[in-house]
Order: structure tokens, then sequence, then C-alpha cells
């Protein structure tokens, strides 16, 4: 794992480094908005109980993805983009039982520091707009995980929060990334991006006997200049 992200920072520096060409060059600053959840992965029938069980207990949550990205054309319609970006990602679990007057809810979160690299390859356009297809990989470091609950015996809550160990989730993953972007021109060198977007982990977040894969949707918003045409 740590060898993806340090063939991503390679690729990464390369792109860097090339910005001092001529090539056109653009530099965008994002926000997105995500819905986040895990999916699970069982290899042996009492795992696979306990995965049906936290599927009829645990929820989706709202996240966000912030970041900035460096973009270069390497091609007529094709470019490569790299970055930095703050992911926030995670899931609820929430059970309640009738004996006791007893609930639990916990809020599982997870914040990575991402280097994303990514294809974009642009559809011919009409005016205003640039629309393109992007698909890549993106390392992921784990910043913290936490664990908010909330216990309520006989109508009395107790909060609490947790830090997830290391030797319970994993520090370094990788993400899988796809989607559909719009840029619409503002100005000369100014434009609205548009980007609808899916990415997956691809190895269990957790050192457990269920694998755990985060994903999440969203659609980031931003604004891109044009650093040199």
């Amino acid at each position: 794992m740590k060898k993806v992200v340090l063939l991503l920072l390679y690729i990464s520096s390369i792109i860097t480094l090339k910005a001092q060409s001529n090539e056109k060059l653009g530099l965008a600053l994002y926000f997105s908005p995500d819905y986040s959840y895990r999916s699970l992965l069982s290899n042996d029938s009492l795992s696979k109980a306990v995965s049906v069980a936290r599927d009829n207990q645990e929820t989706a949550i709202f996240t966000y993805t912030a970041g900035a990205s460096l973009s270069r054309k390497i091609f007529g319609i094709i470019a490569i983009e790299t970055g930095l970006n703050y992911n926030k990602r995670g899931y609820v679990f929430d059970s309640s039982a009738t004996a006791g007057n007893y609930s639990l809810n916990q809020t599982y979160i997870y914040n990575y520091l991402q280097i994303p690299v990514k294809l974009k390859i642009f559809i011919p356009h009409i005016k205003r707009y640039n629309l393109y297809i992007t698909g890549g990989i993106s390392g992921m470091m784990l910043l913290d995980a936490l664990k908010n609950s909330i216990e309520t015996k006989n109508g009395l809550p107790t909060v609490s929060n947790e830090k997830l160990k290391e030797d319970v989730v994993k520090k370094f993953n990788y993400n899988i990334l796809f989607g559909l972007g719009l840029d619409y021109r503002i100005t000369k060198r100014f434009f609205l991006k548009i980007e609808p977007s899916y990415s997956k982990t691809m190895e269990s977040i957790r050192k457990e006997k269920i694998n755990t894969f985060l994903y999440s949707g969203g659609i980031n918003l931003g604004l891109l200049f044009i650093l040199k045409k």
C-alpha cells in the first residue's frame, strides 16, 4: 500500500515539474458534499450472518471532500490531474432494543488525506461548455478514525467519543475513482466546475474477518483557473 502512495507522489511531482512548460495548466479549488456508506465482504457463514445483521442496523451518512487540484493537457483531448484533498467518510450503527428501554447509536468517522491521480477525456463541446469523463486512483492516508456513541438507558443518554486504534484500522489504502464533469466558462481563464463522482476503497479499511470497504458519491463544485494558454 505504501508503494502505491509513493507512486502517486512521484506522478504528482512529475506533473508539478511539467508546470514549467507551455502546455495548458489548470488549478482548481473544490468542495463536494458526499453520500458515504460501506460494503461488507464475508468469507464464512458466521461472518455472513453478522454482515446481514449489520446491514439491517447500519445506514449511510452525509460527509464531504475539499481540496485543490492541478491538471495539464498531455494530448488534444486528454489531460492528467492530481492534487491533494481532505476526505471524510463513515456510517452509522443504530440498535434500538425494546427490552429495558435501551438503544445504542454509534457514528463511525474516517478522516483521510488523499492524493488522486486521474485521466480526463474531453468530449467535443458546444461554445462555453467543456464536457469530460474521468477516472483514476487515489492514495489514502488515515488521519484518524472516530467512534461517537450515544447510549440510552431508561431514557437517559450517555455520550462518549473514542478514537479507534491503529491495530483495528489500516493506516493506508487506495480508492478507485470515476466521474463525469462539466466546466462552464465564466471568463477567458475562469470556469465553474461541476463533477459528479464515485469512489470506493480497494482494500478493507479494518483488520477484521469481515472486510469493510468505504464508498461515496458526491458532486465536486469548484472554480477552475487556467494558468497558461
